[in-house]
This record gives C-alpha cells, sequence and structure tokens, in this order.
C-alpha cells in the first residue's frame, strides 16, 4: 500500500524532470564550452551564442560599433532588448502587453547612464529609415539557416536603438 503512494510521488516528478531535460536537449542546443572563458574564474561553461568571435568576427565587430555610437565616457553602458519600447522624437511607442510603461520609465529616468537598446522593427509602423543610421549589416545561423540582419542606429540623449 505505501509502494503505490511512494510511486503516485515520484513518478510524476521523476518524469516531469525527465521532460524538461528531453525538451531542454531537443530545442536548445547549448553547447558547452569545456574550458572556461578566458580570464574568468570559476566559469566552467558559456553558451556558444555569447560568443564574440562569432561568424567570423561581424558580430564582434558590429558590437563594437554599437558601442561606439553609444558615445565615449567613463558612464556605465546598459544593453537592454525588449519587445516594447518608446521613441519620444520618432512618436514612436510600440506596446504589446504590461511591460510598455516599465519600457517608458528605463527611458525617461535612467539619464545618468547610457542605455544600448536593442528593439525590433514592427511590420506596421511606419520608420523614418533616412533619419536613421544605417549600421554594418551581419548574418545569424538560426538552426543551420543564415539570415541577414539589417542594423540601423538612432540616438536619442543617452540611449542608441539599435534595429
Amino acid at each position: 500500500m505505501y509502494r503505490a503512494y511512494l510511486s503516485l510521488i515520484v513518478l510524476p516528478v521523476s518524469m516531469g524532470i525527465m521532460a524538461m531535460f528531453l525538451y531542454a536537449g531537443a530545442f536548445n542546443k547549448v553547447k558547452w564550452n569545456k574550458f572556461g572563458t578566458k580570464g574568468s574564474r570559476g566559469a566552467w561553461f558559456r553558451m556558444r551564442t555569447l560568443d564574440p568571435d562569432m561568424d567570423n568576427g561581424n558580430c564582434g565587430a558590429s558590437a563594437a560599433a554599437v558601442v561606439a555610437a553609444a558615445g565615449g565616457g567613463n558612464r556605465r553602458k546598459i544593453l537592454i532588448a525588449t519587445l516594447e519600447y518608446d521613441i519620444a522624437d520618432l512618436q514612436i511607442k510600440i506596446k504589446i502587453g504590461g511591460l510598455g510603461v516599465m519600457a517608458q520609465l528605463m527611458g525617461t529616468n535612467l539619464k545618468h547612464q547610457d542605455l544600448i537598446w536593442v528593439v525590433p522593427m514592427v511590420g506596421d509602423v511606419q520608420y523614418p529609415l533616412d533619419i536613421l543610421k544605417r549600421g554594418e549589416p551581419f548574418e545569424v545561423e538560426i538552426n543551420g539557416s543564415s539570415y541577414g540582419v539589417e542594423v540601423f542606429y538612432h540616438i536619442l540623449e543617452n540611449i542608441t536603438y539599435v534595429r
């Protein structure tokens, strides 16, 4: 009798953990770095997508261009990537759910820091491409297929929007 109760407790938990690892292994494809990161202690792994030398240096060069476009100085630089954003001077406000207010507050209340804000271009919104600065395009490989990514910059006070 106790074995039946014990199996009702252990079996669902173990099956759930097994399903989680099967799902993560099938879709995430995280590659483990066996030697750690350069110059770091105690870091045993790093996701391959964060590797700055990815894509023959093109991604690293684009990242350096983004930081250079954000301006120099000793101010702290913060990288933000959201689906919701508010670009006041272009009158573009993208709100999907409840985080739109948070995006607006971050833009207005973090004046003491330099923000690099990665935002997607939405299909129905007209972007003034003649005002935006064009960056160096790069390629991204997703599930074995290569996609070209066009990069545009817009600087508003302390925020560098990257599309």
